[in-house]
């Protein structure tokens, strides 16, 4: 959030985890089984934790009604993946879908897009995944390179196929503006990096913001 409330003025937020008032036992039965879709997020503590994509759907929904029935009047998903969740009373706005739109509009046909995600684990569903929405858009040349490291922890780290691309997508709501410099010093300082953090406060702005 510390990247998104500057931009929202005299706005209350209200937050709600999926992961609010579990157990370390409950949550450790989160992670996901053998073949299961891997998400990553970040507990109170500060510390990593690798959750199954099936498994937290239940509990958003949870999150979800618990800022309804608190008088929100939109919600924000803090995740890039996107959810395929019911409608419900109030917008529920996914920056997942903000940057599947706007990444698209800023490449060209054979043109290459980086995609920055925090695990070795999500590199190859991240390939399939933008190179199906670039085809979507019509990109079918265009080229998905992946790269990785957690904004959670030290852990493995690899961006070399970064390098090179035309722009490079944060696609982790837990990178900030810390992880943006350190990539690009990393990339040289020469590739445009988009961050999904400042992208949607960017938006929430637009439609909140009393200037």
């Amino acid at each position: 959030m510390r990247n998104i409330l500057p931009f929202l003025p005299g706005i209350e937020a209200i937050e709600a985890g999926a992961l609010d008032n579990l157990s370390p036992e409950e949550i450790e039965d989160l992670r996901p089984d053998k073949g299961e879709e891997v998400l990553v997020s970040r507990l109170r503590d500060g510390s990593q934790v690798i959750l199954g994509r099936r498994k937290i759907v239940p509990l958003l929904l949870s999150a979800l009604g618990r800022v309804v029935s608190a008088g929100a009047e939109a919600a924000v998903l803090l995740c890039t993946d996107v959810m395929e969740l019911p409608p419900g009373p109030i917008p529920l706005i996914q920056p997942g879908k903000l940057l599947r739109a706007i990444v698209p509009s800023l490449i060209s046909e054979g043109g290459s897009v980086g995609i920055l995600v925090p695990l070795k684990e999500q590199v190859e569903r991240a390939r399939a995944i933008w190179t199906q929405v670039l085809s979507s858009y019509g990109l079918r040349r265009a080229e998905v390179k992946v790269g990785f490291f957690s904004p959670y922890s030290r852990g493995e780290i690899d961006i070399e196929s970064l390098r090179n691309c035309d722009i490079v997508v944060m696609d982790c709501m837990g990178y900030g503006l810390e992880h943006r410099s350190l990539l690009r010093r990393r990339l040289g300082g020469k590739v445009p990096i988009l961050l999904a953090s400042r992208i949607l406060a960017r938006v929430l702005s637009e439609l909140w913001s009393p200037a």
